[in-house]
């Protein structure tokens, strides 16, 4: 109910559930408890389209660019992703993440159809700086579309 507790052995300050503040206050000293989300960023691209057809793990234009993360802590990587191909599906995975795994969507038509899907997995970087790179390529055989324009990339650094 908006109550502050201050105690003078352990200097720690608790504070109501509906606590609100000002603009001048500064929480970059703040301890946060371990699974506590400390930081979600969305990334979007401009660029249109990106296509891949020799069946090699190609980089779309969406990427995190120096995604700053603490030492320790894990980052929840979620990418929305909309492709097509000319042939029997896509494998997709985020490039820069030191865990994960190949998403595989297949579709036995033979026809260009756009598909979306959704990738998310929590990754355990080292150091406090990661380049993350959505990726993707073909199937089997044909030419594989990444739409940048409408895919998401976002990415929540969860306290380790």
């Amino acid at each position: 109910d908006g109550q502050v507790t201050i105690s003078q052995n352990n200097p720690t300050v608790t504070l109501g559930s509906n606590t609100t503040f000002g603009s001048g206050v500064s929480l970059s000293n703040a301890t946060f408890p371990s699974g506590h989300v400390l930081k979600t960023q969305m990334f979007d691209s401009s660029a249109s389209i990106t296509q891949e057809s020799s069946g090699s793990w190609t980089p779309s234009a969406l990427t995190s660019g120096s995604f700053s993360h603490g030492s320790g802590n894990k980052i929840l990587i979620i990418a929305v992703c909309f492709m097509a191909t000319t042939n029997e599906g896509w494998f997709v995975r985020v490039g820069g993440a030191t865990s994960g795994v190949e998403l595989e969507y297949y579709n036995s038509s033979s026809n260009s159809q756009l598909d979306t899907t959704t990738y998310a997995f929590l990754d355990s970087p080292s150091g406090t700086s990661t380049t993350y790179t959505v990726e993707f390529r073909r199937n089997s055989s044909g030419t594989a579309t990444f739409y940048n324009v409408s895919s998401k990339l976002i990415l929540m650094e969860v306290k380790g």
